[in-house]
């Protein structure tokens, strides 16, 4: 096929025809791949649930908030510390008059059980 020769034309014919064709459909789609979509009710909606979230996360920091201011600081951990320290040597205190006492009453009853006497003697 030569340039100029009736068989040429007639591809060349085609191809601008096909050519004529395909540029319209290229440039609708060219048009709808590049709109831009309306996409303020997906916006609104991922917009709500975000605050919402927001919302119940600051209700949480709040309790979180309150739960610390509640916790006592350095020095009053260290105070109760201390007081617990005293009630632990109050208890001991406790523990070993109950015990000494314990100990002075068994010793009264073996001596009225080895004297031989009974409560109704008493």
């Amino acid at each position: 096929m030569r340039l100029g020769s009736p068989q040429m034309d007639a591809l060349l014919l085609a191809l601008a025809a096909a050519q004529m064709a395909l540029l319209p459909l290229a440039l609708l789609w060219v048009w709808r791949a590049t709109r831009q979509v309306d996409v303020r009710a997906h916006v609104q909606a991922v917009e709500a649930a975000m605050s919402q979230a927001l919302a119940e996360l600051r209700v949480a920091q709040e309790g979180h908030g309150r739960l610390i201011a509640q916790m006592p600081d350095g020095k009053e951990f260290a105070d109760l510390r201390v007081e617990l320290a005293a009630l632990k040597g109050k208890q001991e205190l406790v523990f070993n008059e109950a015990r000494g006492a314990r100990a002075a009453a068994r010793r009264v009853e073996d001596f009225l059980l080895k004297a031989g006497r009974h409560d109704t003697q008493l």
